[in-house]
């Protein structure tokens, strides 16, 4: 094979373009790894509204509670928040300001990427324990965040700030489905 052709199907084959077998063979090619076909990509959205927008003081609400995606998707999922309260995290949750499960395990906030929140900086999480993924979100932000789900189920996602009603911040939304708490069916 002519090295021109040989060294632009190895470029090709590493940047992923090219898929399949090339006669002849260098051991550039050979140690150049197969990139896998790219996943499809699901775009959803939550909206999480105050419960003065709601006429219900106390009360903050995710929307929708409950998202049906496909197995074996990247899910790229915004979430708008408009609540501009913070949800301090007490000692011994702080696991909760990271962002874990997401693909590289970070989040873009307001476009910037983001790793961790200051535990005193949140507002809001979406956190699905089966799956092991948690979003920190702060105060009045947008956040992006990619992730991918293998297995069919209904998996729980429930908010980890103590954002509710009561002198705890645990009851009223925290404690209803529909409101601080919902699901991700994946089928």
């Amino acid at each position: 094979m002519n090295r021109v052709v040989q060294k632009a199907a190895t470029t090709l084959l590493a940047a992923g373009f090219l898929v399949g077998t090339v006669s002849s063979v260098s051991p550039a090619m050979a140690a150049v790894k197969k990139v896998p076909a790219p996943r499809p990509v699901i775009h959803e959205s939550l909206v999480i509204l105050t419960g003065g927008m709601l006429k219900r003081p106390g009360w903050p609400m995710v929307y929708p509670e409950r998202l049906i995606l496909p197995k074996g998707y990247t899910i790229d999922l915004t979430i708008r928040n408009f609540d501009d309260g913070t949800a301090p995290l007490a000692k011994g949750t702080y696991q909760y300001d990271k962002v874990t499960g997401t693909i590289g395990n970070f989040e873009l906030v307001n476009g910037r990427r983001v790793t961790s929140l200051n535990p005193g900086a949140v507002s809001h999480t979406i956190t699905i324990g089966q799956l092991g993924i948690n979003i920190p979100i702060p105060i009045k932000s947008t956040v992006e965040v990619k992730f991918h789900v293998n297995k069919k189920g209904t998996f729980y996602w429930q908010c980890m700030a103590p954002c509710g009603s009561g002198s705890s911040g645990w009851g009223g939304p925290m404690s209803t489905n529909g409101w601080m708490k919902g699901s991700i069916v994946v089928q």
